[in-house]
């Protein structure tokens, strides 16, 4: 899934982290970026980590 505003050059990828090494033939993911990564903490609730990187992901397929 992607999603381009076209006011500003921003792209938004939604990849579910199966999929991860199956992006790494994209090259505008070598860019900088930020990235988000959601998952469910200890009790089962909802957590998010945001970060933010100079390549958004590796050849290898990692964050």
């Amino acid at each position: 899934m992607t999603c381009e505003l076209s006011l500003r050059t921003i792209k938004a990828y939604k990849i579910p982290r199966i999929k991860v090494k199956d992006c790494t033939d994209r090259d505008d993911l070598n860019n900088t970026g930020v990235y988000f990564l959601f998952g469910k903490d200890s009790d089962g609730k909802d957590i998010a980590y945001i970060g933010e990187a100079e390549v958004i992901l590796n050849q290898r397929g990692r964050f």
